[in-house]
């Protein structure tokens, strides 16, 4: 909205309205601009810690460490129980 019809020319009954323009101050488009972007950092701190979490205990399989080690576990020869161990 960028202009207001006038209350005077609602009262007034005839066919002219006339409008006024409506604008906000610089000072609240800052204070609400400020307020939004710390909002918004608050809103994402969780999600942001959540993801960092994912990506510490999975990046090693994004990043080919774990098919690395896959490799070289397998380019040998094992016993059953080196195949079965869990670490």
């Amino acid at each position: 909205m960028q202009s207001v019809p006038t209350v005077y020319s609602w009262l007034s009954g005839g066919n002219t309205v006339t409008n006024t323009p409506a604008l906000v101050d610089d000072h609240i488009i800052q204070a609400a601009h400020v307020k939004l972007k710390e909002a918004v950092r608050r809103n994402f701190e969780e999600p942001k810690a959540h993801l960092q979490s994912f990506y510490e205990r999975y990046n090693y399989i994004v990043n080919g460490d774990a098919e690395s080690e896959i490799k070289k576990f397998m380019a040998s020869k094992h016993t059953f129980e080196e195949y079965t161990e869990v670490s």
